[in-house]
């Protein structure tokens, strides 16, 4: 079986992961909400000098894809293989299309804001919300 097929089985059933594995996942999570952090600092000015779109933007981008998948199928439970990417890939290059028509530029302040909420909704989402529920009081 390939690596990125899931087999989605009950909660609980798998073995909790051990100190090292909780460490490796607490410094990935907060790698992660590193990442979103500096997205944040950067939300209002998408584009370098009115013109290209960040570095901190285009640099995630392989990662996002790779990531996306998981996210999606892991997060919510979901056996859709690699859709999750496949959309995203979708989503992104019609973006650039329409930025491309309407402004004669694929760097524009729309693909930057779809790209931005793209990457932010991933990394959020790996930082947060998949540690903190991992570490939240059994009462709650």
């Amino acid at each position: 079986m390939p690596t990125t097929d899931l087999k989605l089985i009950d909660q609980g059933s798998l073995p909790k992961p051990g100190p090292l594995g909780r460490l490796v996942r607490l410094g990935f999570g907060a790698a992660c909400l590193y990442y979103s952090y500096h997205l944040i600092a950067v939300f209002p000015d998408h584009l370098m000098d009115g013109e290209n779109i960040r570095s901190l933007l285009w640099n995630e981008i392989l990662g996002g894809l790779f990531l996306i998948s998981y996210v999606i199928n892991i997060g919510y439970s979901r056996a859709w293989k690699k859709w999750p990417a496949l959309v995203s890939i979708l989503l992104l290059g019609g973006a650039a299309v329409y930025s491309q028509m309407t402004t004669g530029s694929f760097e524009s302040p729309f693909i930057a804001t779809v790209l931005w909420f793209w990457l932010f909704y991933i990394f959020t989402h790996l930082g947060g919300v998949r540690n903190c529920r991992q570490y939240r009081h059994p009462g709650l």
